[in-house]
């Protein structure tokens, strides 16, 4: 578990020879000099003979300080380890106990990169220990019969002096610039030569009188699983006169491998892009410095046939190879032989389903589940394209879809903790986890610090897990406790620093006493007293009436954004009614006032939208985006405007037109995301309000199901996953009405209407008249 307690190593960390310190002193100062170690490849290997066959006799525990591929006899067994803050570093875990071992030499062996520097997926160790150790290391313990094979002395590394050190760093890491052949694979086998490397040098250093100093004294195994990886081929391969262009028939996330012959030694230029511009090159998005940088890759390759691979995954649907001329080429001569991708996924078992007369809403839920599974790779992430950062509003919707479409909760639980690993003496939350931004503490975004609250109760809700209210619920009220300075006598948050986002729309109000901020801290302020009935917190209840006091216009009929302006949002006013905030007699008023279409309007994405975009603050309502459609959904299901629900998630089937997974916002802008996983609100949106299934007790031990049929739709089902059991659910609209047929698994009570209903020891099959479908 995450939280749980510290692994006792019995392996050491090794690296390379380093100097050093004799002891460590209480007081460290000064972080080490990075430059050493930044973006450096270290081989490692350790050789033993077995005399019998044996098998691994404990799970294999493997970590880096950066990452690792890891090999036995040259067959891959595993890379990683997923992103962690350096103070709980994660150790991946290798179930190999029914893996028989034959007798002979055999040869553990690892490719290791260390960063030296921060990057959108991988944070730096703490000062301390990089004044100690700098950075880099390598981490395994294990035992095949009675032979230990833990990283220590007896292992020898060699630097692979392939990978330039002076490659430029992007948003996702450095660009691999590599000369071919010296990268060859005879170093993974028993029967290679490595007496000229060196002995691997242990990171630690023994303290009389106090415990030894190492890297990472406090290490856990990840509660994630392992990433399975299958093979996929491009479409197609495009053969032009300057470069080669490969499509793949879906976004893929993974490393790419190539094998290129030459008439001489050039170097291939390997650029990856999300989709293909129209005078038939790959986009070039902008980049943003800080934030995100194209990819690209040169490898310098021999004559005649190279093949290789990329270390690092990304998510790409095209990519390019382009050749440079050299010395001895006029012409940048190569013949592509072979492409293909060595994609990852996350592995789902039990997995959720949704179908209906409607096949575009069959189309925009597998859409929404495929888009949000390629958007978790060691964990969740915003896109696996752009940056690949947990950013923490993100997950809030995607974990919702995890739970309802893949049944998967692990990086759920990962991300809460990971999120409050980045909290401030202050209590304030970072706007990222595991990565540059939380080293930096570059900046907090309030509203996201919130939706983590939220995203805590959802997770509690739909696993039944209850371990995080006593490892995170100190953490929450810290937060919450954070807020407190910034109420006004009028008891609403008021001038609240730091990066007010809610989603990209330009005309949003983000200064002053907003109303949507106000929404979200009353949400969280509930959910935490809801579950911590003792914490000394400000009442939600008067934050709430002091937001209906204070935003209502009563003339346009809905909330304004702030009190210093005229916006109206859609963002805005949904977060009031989906959090239950509004009087009842205003939910009507709000619904019509923002779903007018007359006065809505699509507003300015970001400085990269180009399109023009005018907005009357006085009479136009801003659109939600995708992200914050997720509330406006909620919004129009609790007022049971199915019609409004039905209309709004046929948007997302445009998007099907062009790609296969959800964009960051309605229209593509030069920088936007084709797959981002706040986007897939319609997944849970089509689970919880069409079919109609909510949780009302941890783990579903509680469940509602209470539907919502658009008109013109007359049957649906499908299966939500929970942790007592698929719960089915068939709606079936008749002559006289609505029947619903559900599979109830053992231990659930179902709630539909005004009865309740109880699975058997077997689970059990029950069928409900159902009246009022439709609003």
């Amino acid at each position: 578990m995450v939280n749980g307690k510290r692994l006792k190593a019995r392996a050491n960390w090794i690296w390379t020879n380093r100097m050093l310190p004799q002891k460590v002193s209480p007081i460290v100062r000064g972080r080490r000099d990075l430059l050493e170690d930044t973006n450096r490849f270290v081989r490692f290997r350790f050789s033993f003979i077995l005399n019998d066959d044996a098998k691994f006799c404990e799970p294999l525990l493997v970590s880096a300080d950066g990452r690792y591929h890891l090999y036995l006899d040259g067959d891959l067994i595993g890379r990683g380890p997923g992103r962690s803050h350096f103070q709980r570093h994660h150790v991946d875990s290798y179930d190999l106990q029914n893996r028989t071992v034959c007798k002979g030499t055999h040869t553990v062996s690892a490719l290791v990169h260390s960063y030296g520097h921060s990057t959108s997926w991988y944070q730096l160790p703490g000062e301390e220990q990089t004044t100690v150790f700098g950075c880099g290391g390598f981490f395994l313990q294990g035992a095949i019969g009675d032979e230990q094979i833990d990283s220590g002395v007896s292992w020898k590394c060699a630097e692979a002096n392939e990978w330039s050190r002076e490659s430029p760093l992007g948003g996702t890491g450095f660009m691999e610039y590599v000369v071919l052949p010296a990268r060859e694979d005879g170093w993974k086998l028993p029967a290679y030569d490595d007496s000229l490397w060196e002995q691997s040098q242990e990171l630690r250093i023994r303290q009389s009188g106090r415990t030894d100093a190492v890297p990472f004294p406090q290490m856990v195994v990840s509660v994630t699983k392992r990433l399975e990886e299958r093979e996929v081929r491009p479409k197609e391969i495009l053969d032009h006169s300057d470069r080669v262009t490969v499509v793949f028939s879906e976004l893929v996330v993974g490393r790419a491998k190539f094998v290129i012959e030459t008439a001489c030694a050039i170097t291939v230029i390997i650029r990856l892009a999300e989709r293909m511009s129209s005078d038939g090159h790959i986009h070039v998005a902008p980049e943003v410095p800080g934030i995100s940088a194209n990819i690209e890759h040169r490898f310098t390759l021999s004559v005649g046939e190279n093949s290789f691979a990329l270390f690092e995954p990304a998510g790409f649907r095209c990519l390019e190879v382009s050749g440079e001329t050299s010395d001895c080429c006029d012409m940048p001569w190569f013949s592509l032989r072979d492409v293909a991708v060595d994609a990852i996924s996350y592995p789902v078992e039990d997995c959720g389903a949704f179908s209906c007369d409607d096949s575009r809403l069959v189309d925009i839920w597998d859409a929404g589940a495929r888009t949000v599974h390629k958007c978790i790779m060691d964990a969740y992430v915003d896109c696996p394209t752009r940056e690949q950062r947990t950013w923490v509003g993100d997950v809030y919707v995607s974990a919702l879809v995890g739970y309802r479409a893949l049944g998967v909760t692990e990086p759920a639980l990962k991300y809460l903790h990971d999120v409050a690993m980045t909290q401030r003496a202050d209590g304030m939350v970072l706007m990222a986890a595991a990565c540059d931004l939380a080293d930096h503490e570059y900046s907090f975004i309030p509203d996201f610090a919130l939706l983590w609250v939220l995203a805590w109760h959802q997770y509690m809700l739909h696993t039944g897990d209850l371990s995080v209210l006593h490892s995170l619920g100190p953490s929450i009220l810290k937060l919450l406790a954070w807020f407190e300075p910034y109420l006004n006598d009028d008891g609403l948050l008021e001038d609240v620093t730091g990066w007010v986002f809610f989603e990209w729309a330009d005309p949003l109000e983000r200064t002053g006493v907003l109303s949507g901020l106000n929404a979200l801290y009353a949400a969280a302020l509930r959910v935490t007293t809801e579950w911590i009935s003792d914490a000394a917190l400000p009442d939600w209840r008067a934050v709430a009436a002091a937001v209906n006091a204070s935003f209502w216009d009563d003339d346009r009929g809905a909330y304004l954004d702030s009190l210093n302006g005229q916006v109206i949002s859609q963002q805005t006013n949904s977060l009031i009614l989906f959090f239950g905030l509004a009087p009842e007699h205003r939910s009507e008023r709000v619904i019509t006032a923002i779903t007018d279409p007359a006065t809505l309007a699509i507003t300015r994405v970001w400085g990269w939208d180009e399109t023009e975009r005018p907005f009357d603050a006085g009479r136009n309502v801003v659109a939600a985006q995708p992200f914050y459609a997720h509330f406006l959904h909620g919004a129009l299901y609790q007022t049971k405007r199915a019609g409004l629900l039905y209309g709004s998630l046929l948007r997302w089937h445009a998007m099907l037109s062009e790609f296969d997974t959800f964009w960051e916002s309605w229209d593509l802008t030069s920088i936007s995301s084709t797959c981002h996983g706040f986007s897939a609100t319609p997944t849970y949106d089509l689970s919880a309000y069409l079919l109609g299934v909510t949780p009302v007790e941890p783990g579903f031990r509680t469940t509602r199901v209470s539907p919502l049929v658009p008109p013109g739709v007359n049957r649906i089902n499908g299966d939500v996953p929970t942790p007592l059991g698929i719960l089915s659910v068939v709606i079936e609209i008749q002559d006289d009405g609505c029947e619903l047929t559900i599979r109830v698994p053992s231990g659930m009570r179902v709630l539909v209407a005004e009865r309740s209903y109880t699975g058997g020891e077997n689970g059990s099959e029950i069928k409900v008249p159902y009246a009022s479908p439709w609003s």
